[in-house]
Order: structure tokens, then sequence, then C-alpha cells
């Protein structure tokens, strides 16, 4: 009853917004950061490479891909293991019927929003400043998602891993293009996996 209850409450516009309104706050932040420190300005990592768009789109389908085969590596074990139940819990009870109500032009808006804020935030201003591993373990604690049993932690380890790849290849081609379509373009896929699976 508690799981009817909570997708009556949540229409299409509030999922847009739940899923926007974090987006909007990391956005800011950032616009603050550059504007106190304007030596920090993301522009010199935005110029147009377009072999970077196409190394970015298949980054995101790897990384897209891995994790749809994760989640169905967990769905078939979690009988055995408290954490991976609590995973499937989350991709199916949870976000799973909040994706369902979107529509395709809201999973584009929501990617494109999430994917440009996240990785001028995290890889081109945080990385910079802090390092990989301390500003990927800030991406990860922003994806620690609730559970049936509590924080879904695994969960958060694959966003904290796939925030340490997506540094690392910022860093190594100095340009933010190849971070942003890999988390434009997983966030897509990832969105239209989640629409799919049954719950």
């Amino acid at each position: 009853m508690e799981k009817n209850n909570l997708q009556l409450s949540i229409t299409r516009d509030s999922a847009i917004w739940m899923l926007l309104l974090p987006q909007s706050f990391i956005l800011v932040i950032s616009m603050i950061w550059i504007l106190i420190s304007p030596k920090d300005n993301i522009i010199k990592f935005l110029s147009f490479n377009p072999i970077l768009f196409v190394y970015g789109v298949g980054i995101a389908i790897v990384l897209a891909f891995s994790g749809y085969g994760f989640y169905r590596f967990a769905k078939k074990f979690k009988e055995k293991n408290k954490m991976f139940e609590n995973l499937v819990f989350f991709f199916e009870e949870a976000l799973s019927p909040i994706i369902k109500l979107l529509k395709p032009a809201d999973i584009l808006l929501v990617s494109m929003v999430s994917g440009f804020c996240e990785e001028v935030f995290f890889r081109g201003l945080l990385a910079v400043k802090i390092g990989i591993i301390p500003s990927s373990l800030a991406f990860g604690l922003l994806h620690v998602p609730t559970g049936k049993e509590g924080k879904v932690w695994i969960y958060a380890i694959w966003a904290t891993a796939s925030g340490a790849f997506l540094a690392w290849l910022f860093l190594y081609y100095g340009n933010l293009w190849i971070t942003i379509v890999a988390h434009v373009v997983n966030n897509i896929i990832g969105m239209m996996l989640l629409q799919r699976i049954k719950t």
C-alpha cells in the first residue's frame, strides 16, 4: 500500500522538479565559485573537439550497459545478499516508477541539465582543485539513495568509481565535453532502461 501512495503522490511535473532542483543548486554554486575565483573559469575546458564527442558517446554506452548489467547481476543474487536486495528495491520500487512518469523530452532535458551541471562542478571545478579521489567521493555522496534497508551504499560506490573514471578522462584530455557527453548519454540510456524495468 505504501508503494501505491508514493507513486500516486508524484506527478510528472514534481518528478521533473525533484530531478532538476539539485542540479540548479549545483549550477548556482559553480557560478558563485567562478564569480569569486575567475581564474577557475571552466570556459578554457570547453573547446569544441568532435572526436571527444564520439569518445563520450562510446564511453556512455559502456557505462550505461555496465550499470544495467550490474543491476541484472544484483537482481539474480538479491535473495542471497541484502545489499543487492536493497539496490534492486531502489531501482524497481523507487527510481523506475519516477522515471516512468517522464516523456522522452523530459529525459533529454533532465539528462542534459544534470550531465552539464555535475560535470562543470565535480570535474571542471572540484577535480581541478582537490583531485580525482576527493571530488569522486563527493560525487558518490551526492548519489547515495535510500532503499528498503536504508542507504544504498553500493550505488554510491558505483557512482564514485564512475566519477573517478570521468575525472581521469577530463584531466587526461583537458576538455569537459568528453565527460559532459558521456554523462548526458549515460543518463539518457540509463533512464530509458529504467522505464523498461517491470515493477
